[in-house]
């Protein structure tokens, strides 16, 4: 991100420096079929997913913004000299230096006395993610007759496991005249920062979360006619979540906690094409999300927190609620034209949104009552064959219409 009164003089220009990200992600999945007899299909899949993401990110030290970083004591001019550091004889100002470092410096020399959380007003933020997810899945296809009508019937279930490791540790410096940052041997980690505020200044994070869910599926589709066909089904599951803090194992501040969530989802929809050219289609249905680790480790508002620098205690937060209503028509023009036209209407109860706080830069995540989003939306889409007999699809969507929230 940059000041737009910075981009308005030079468009190239960054706020501060580095900023790195780098992600890693190996994926596995194996699929199985087999036809038990005319009617019964048997089918399953396997999964493994290893992801890893380091943050290298250059910032400013918000918090010693209203500090005294220019003039220097007695003291520390002496601590500066003893270690080699020089300082210009006239008084610093904002004015005749605009990137004040030497107030920092001594600071960071000055031991357990030292106030570097303070008077540095360049930070480095460095964060590891590392994510394994693996899960397997099951289903049975039942292809028969019901009220003398075809019936299609589908039951199944899944497992899925989530482990995630999360650390966070944050480097004092000062910053210089070309927006990076010079990082000095003191870091936010309750010693050699210092004290903010009379509080050791401590960004620490090492959090270990494990998610497991449990899941169990149905599915019913009654073709009425051969144009006419209903569908209902549902989808039942449990959740639970542990979250292990490396650093602070217990109390009012620890990341701790374990939490379990569980739901029943219903789905009911509808399809009718009386001609190839058209046809209609509507549907309900619900689904529901689990907080993440993370942001059960930052929903405390009484300790907001700068994500991704730092984290709080985990009170509990209720799993998000989403019900979704969608119609539409659709259908296939001359030359294998694929068109439809379509309207949603989905509402989040308890969504999950980071609330900013009084503090420039923190929040917290929080439930919120009820979201809603809405819009119409259309596609075309051609196919064809080329002279090799391999298709190609060129997609054309129109932009969505303004949702509302």
């Amino acid at each position: 991100m940059q000041d737009v009164r910075l981009l308005e003089q030079d468009y190239t220009s960054i706020y501060t420096k580095p900023d790195i990200t780098d992600n890693r992600s190996l994926f596995l999945n194996l699929e199985g079929k087999h036809q038990l007899n005319d009617n019964i299909v048997l089918t399953g899949n396997t999964y493994y997913r290893n992801i890893k993401t380091g943050t290298y990110n250059g910032d400013v030290n918000q918090g010693s913004l209203d500090q005294a970083v220019y003039s220097l004591t007695a003291a520390e001019k002496a601590l500066l000299s003893r270690n080699g550091y020089g300082y210009p004889a006239y008084d610093m100002n904002g004015t005749n230096t605009p990137f004040p470092y030497l107030k920092c410096v001594a600071q960071a020399l000055s031991g357990a006395n030292g106030e570097p959380g303070e008077k540095c007003n360049g930070l480095i933020n460095r964060t590891t993610t590392q994510q394994q997810n693996w899960g397997a899945s099951g289903q049975a296809i039942i292809n028969d007759t019901l009220f003398g009508k075809e019936n299609q019937f589908l039951f199944g279930g899944s497992y899925d496991q989530s482990v995630m490791n999360f650390k966070q540790s944050t480097q004092l410096g000062y910053l210089n005249a070309d927006h990076s940052i010079t990082g000095l041997p003191n870091y936010a980690d309750g010693v050699t920062g210092g004290n903010v505020n009379g509080v050791p200044f401590d960004n620490r994070v090492s959090l270990g979360g494990d998610t497991v869910t449990w899941s169990f599926f149905t599915s019913d589709t009654l073709s009425l006619t051969k144009d006419l066909h209903i569908t209902a089904s549902g989808r039942y599951n449990y959740t639970s979540l542990s979250n292990k803090d490396q650093i602070t194992a217990e109390g009012g501040e620890s990341l701790t906690g374990k939490h379990h969530f569980d739901r029943f989802n219903p789905a009911v929809g509808l399809t009718y094409n009386p001609i190839k050219e058209i046809g209609f289609y509507a549907g309900y249905n619900e689904g529901t999300r689990a907080p993440t680790s993370i942001e059960l480790g930052c929903a405390n508002p009484d300790v907001p927190c700068k994500l991704p620098n730092s984290m709080a205690g985990d009170p509990p937060l209720k799993q998000v609620i989403t019900e979704n209503w969608e119609a539409g028509f659709r259908g296939q023009l001359p030359e294998k034209i694929d068109w439809s036209v379509g309207y949603f209407h989905i509402e989040n109860k308890n969504d999950l949104m980071f609330v900013a706080d009084e503090q420039a830069g923190f929040g917290y995540f929080k439930n919120f009552g009820k979201t809603q989003r809405q819009a119409s939306k259309s596609a075309w889409t051609a196919k064809w064959t080329t002279g090799a007999s391999a298709p190609t699809t060129p997609i054309w969507t129109p932009p969505i219409s303004p949702m509302k929230r």
